[in-house]
């Protein structure tokens, strides 16, 4: 026991002999000629260390990669992983294969081996030698002069020579763990490589998504082609979820929402009869936010996003009219309920809503049209515009709000509009009486017309035309004075010899007034009289009518008279007339026997 203690040397610590190792040492068996061979033989079997340590090192760097590569895309292949998610796990790796490369290739492979640790190397290797190698060159380096041929250093140098052997020094190096090393990284590299090539072109995929942090779908026997994906829904909406499948495609899917609350709900996504290849599921009334994936055979999707929020609606409206120019009207504000409006003015509106705005709009009920309505920049939830309003057909308007979000709002206020239309103007001629009047050639007809209108008459005529189809009416208009009248009241004495030709006895003069109120929105409005007629007879003809009607006259005097008469004589009677006594009723009889 204590012969073994006593031959074992003490054991270095392992740092210290790392130290000795790489400690630089002057190359004095290098310049010694005896100690050249001994010399020769170390810095052979110096490389011969590297040259397998490099080799392991390198074995176990590819092993390494590519195990981490595969594992990576295993990963991503069955969780679908996202791109930041993708980006940590290649940065982790390329860490752990710097790592692996520095300690197993990079440092072993540039060691420093000083001559002692290579001679203790081969000498453990080597137990026949019994420390004569390690003797040898310690003492030829604390000794160079004394290698003289008969000096005892000299003769343990030339001694220790013969013994290394090539069989002696390659015994030093086992090259079985770095062959062993090269050939599990070589078969990983076949493997992985004809894994590669029979999953093609799910690999390719795999690699650029794992390189190339791509986004490109995972290609598997189901495919999902189109998905609702991240969507914006308003609260209390139905959201249909819809999911185009391709490739393999399974009888049914499913759909796991993960709710506010942290509830996991898992459904089942049925497929649509008409279309096999398409998975439907409508979730109803959605108050909350929520997460979904989607699995649909081997092909997952998700999780995406569903945001909800309230639509946008009106808080407050105002209206005001802007009445036509031609009627001199005021703006006047109009209530929401009490839009009874005059054709041809402006309706202005002003609204405010919940929630900042996109887009607004009128929609104008009877025309089935849209007004687009401007929003104020500094406050876009406020918007304004103005509305036409037509002669007829609208009746009513409803306020269209789009958020920032693209949420439409639904089911606003309906804003009945009464649409009230300028009437055309009322015109009446009062003279002649007659529809039909006698005149005499070189005689004159009084003319009389009364016309009104509700903001105004601007322009009137008097049209006549001759008897005969070919006849074209002659308008004369009248001198109106330039501005509107509300009432308008002519008489004139017409000279009808004044006319080109002058009328014969026999012709029909037909006359008749047009009046055209001012009108300039959605008329002019335009009215024409009854027609009359002028007949030009000879002055016997029109003495003996005047005659005849002055015997009417006369006619109707005397009937009056014989009326207010008879009138008078009845009321006499009446009041001169004794009143008749009241009978008396008789009294009634007691029936007999009482």
């Amino acid at each position: 026991m204590s012969r073994r203690a006593s031959s074992r040397r003490p054991r270095k610590p392992a740092r210290a002999a790392r130290r000795e190792r790489r400690a630089p040492e002057p190359p004095v068996l290098d310049r010694l000629p005896e100690a050249r061979p001994i010399a020769r033989a170390l810095h052979a079997t110096r490389g011969r260390i590297r040259r397998t340590a490099a080799a392991a090192g390198a074995g176990h760097l590819v092993a390494a990669t590519i195990g981490l590569l595969v594992a990576l895309l295993a990963l991503d292949w069955f969780a679908d992983l996202p791109r930041l998610t993708r980006a940590a796990l290649l940065a982790a790796a390329f860490a752990t294969l710097a790592r692996i490369l520095w300690v197993r290739l990079i440092r072993p492979a540039t060691a420093r081996w000083s001559d002692d640790a290579v001679a203790l190397r081969i000498e453990k290797a080597n137990p026949d030698l019994r420390s004569r190698l390690i003797s040898s060159v310690q003492l030829a380096r604390a000794t160079p002069d004394a290698l003289a041929p008969g000096t005892l250093v000299g003769a343990l140098l030339r001694d220790t020579l013969p013994l290394l052997t090539p069989s002696t020094l390659s015994a030093t190096v086992d090259p079985a763990p770095a062959a062993r090393s090269l050939r599990i990284a070589g078969m990983l590299c076949v493997a992985a490589l004809l894994a590669g090539l029979l999953t093609l072109p799910t690999s390719t995929v795999l690699l650029r998504r794992l390189v190339l942090l791509s986004d490109t779908a995972i290609p598997r026997r189901t495919q999902i082609l189109e998905i609702t994906g991240n969507t914006l829904v308003a609260r209390g909406d139905d959201l249909p979820l819809t999911v185009r499948a391709g490739g393999s495609i399974p009888g049914k899917g499913r759909l796991v929402l993960r709710l506010a609350n942290g509830r996991r709900q898992e459904l089942p996504l049925e497929p649509d009869p008409a279309d096999p290849a398409r998975f439907a599921r409508t979730v109803a009334r959605v108050q909350d936010p929520f997460t979904y994936s989607v699995r649909i055979g081997d092909a997952a999707a998700g999780p995406f996003t569903v945001t909800t929020l309230p639509r946008p609606a009106v808080t407050g409206v105002t209206f005001e009219q802007e009445f036509p120019a031609y009627t001199g009207l005021p703006r006047t504000r109009r209530l929401p309920g009490d839009l009874h409006l005059l054709a041809g003015s402006r309706l202005h509106l002003s609204a405010s809503a919940t929630v900042p705005l996109s887009a607004a709009s009128a929609r104008l009920a009877g025309l089935d049209t849209e007004v687009p309505l401007a929003i104020d920049p500094a406050d876009p939830s406020r918007i304004s515009g103005s509305i036409a309003i037509p002669p007829t057909g609208l009746t009513g308007l409803t306020l269209q709000l789009t958020d920032q979000n693209g949420l439409a709002s639904t089911g606003g206020a309906f804003h009945p509009i009464d649409i009230l239309p300028d009437h055309p103007p009322a015109i009446r001629i009062t003279r002649p009486e007659r529809r039909e009047e006698l005149v005499t050639p070189g005689g004159t007809a009084v003319l009389a017309f009364e016309a009104g209108d509700d903001f105004g008459i601007a322009r009137a005529w008097l049209l006549h035309k001759r008897s005969g189809a070919d006849a074209k009416p002659v308008e004369v208009e009248f001198d109106l004075g330039g501005a509107p009248i509300p009432q308008l009241l002519r008489r004139f004495d017409w000279r009808v010899a004044q006319l080109d030709p002058p009328p014969a006895e026999g012709e029909i003069i037909e006359f008749w007034i047009r009046v055209e109120d001012a009108n300039t929105a959605t008329g002019p409005g335009k009215t024409e009289s009854d027609h009359y007629q002028l007949r030009v007879v000879s002055t016997a003809e029109k003495r003996a009518e005047l005659l005849g009607r002055m015997g009417d006259t006369l006619g109707g005097l005397h009937d009056i008279a014989a009326d207010q008469e008879r009138v008078t004589e009845n009321l006499g009677a009446v009041l001169f007339t004794k009143p008749q006594d009241k009978p008396t009723e008789p009294k009634p009889q007691p029936p007999p026997g009482r």
